[in-house]
């Protein structure tokens, strides 16, 4: 079932992305193929964009469950992770920020790509830009991407 979020504003790590759904046109039946529909095109696909929150986690040391006298190290999930999406109009800033900025708690960590409609985040947020073009995907500062 889908739904509207009701649980607040999205804080913590928040990872920024948009994505174009339609398939490709390549994939399509000849009498179904559009023409000059490449990559970001407007013509056969539909802009969504995406808002994905970290879970929020805590480790704790406890006894091996079968080495005596050796420890393990457990991962609780505190807060699930969470997902906002949306339909677009375009992939503008003028179509994009709005939302984001209506759904992200300011001061939190917002980790997108170099796409221009990020531009002017760090304003409200703790803006990090991963650039895919020098193969970046894990940031220094150990946010780990799923984008």
């Amino acid at each position: 079932m889908f739904a509207e979020d009701t649980l607040g504003l999205l804080e913590g790590t928040v990872q920024l992305d948009e994505t174009f759904v339609g398939g490709k046109n390549k994939n399509r039946h000849r009498d179904k193929k559009v023409k000059n529909s490449q990559g970001r095109s407007f013509k056969d696909k539909t802009p969504v964009m995406g808002m994905l929150q970290q879970e929020k986690v805590e480790f704790s040391e406890r006894p091996h469950k079968l080495i005596v006298g050796k420890t393990g190290r457990e991962k609780i999930i505190k807060e699930p992770a969470r997902l906002l999406c949306y339909t677009v109009p375009d992939t503008k800033a003028e179509s994009i920020q709005p939302i984001l900025r209506s759904k992200i708690k300011p001061g939190a960590n917002v980790v997108s790509d170099e796409w221009h409609a990020y531009r002017g985040l760090n304003d409200t947020y703790w803006h990090y830009v991963v650039d895919h073009s020098k193969k970046q995907y894990v940031m220094k500062a150990g946010i780990l991407l799923m984008l």
